[in-house]
């Protein structure tokens, strides 16, 4: 992850890379944007963690990627990342999860599981 290879201190520009990508239109004109938001967007999921108000506004973009064949493989990427990093933060919205899946199906073929972990 692009993450991991960074300073706290290189980390300030990341708040201002979501910004911008969140007041781009949901699919600009260039696919090679998409697909490179999307990855970025999933190599920047431990920052997410820690910055979960951002994290809503990430998930619509990758989910919207979806919609799209040649975005489906980044869209598909960034969101395992995101939910293997932030899954606790995401338990409350399995319900939307299942609701986007079941509109998904008409555009891509989707093979989910879920993994609960029951702890005391």
């Amino acid at each position: 992850m692009v993450s991991e290879g960074m300073d706290p201190e290189e980390m300030l520009g990341v708040e201002d890379f979501f910004n911008i990508i969140f007041q781009l239109p949901n699919i600009v004109s260039h696919p090679r944007i998409n697909y490179t938001c999307l990855l970025l967007i999933g190599s920047y999921s431990p920052w997410l963690k820690d910055h979960n108000e951002f994290l809503n506004q990430s998930l619509q973009l990758v989910l919207s990627g979806f919609q799209f064949p040649d975005l489906s493989p980044p869209a598909a990427i960034a969101l395992k990342d995101i939910t293997e990093i932030c899954g606790e933060l995401l338990s409350s919205s399995i319900n939307s999860f299942i609701q986007c899946f079941s509109e998904l199906k008409p555009h891509v073929k989707v093979n989910f599981y879920f993994h609960v972990n029951l702890t005391k």
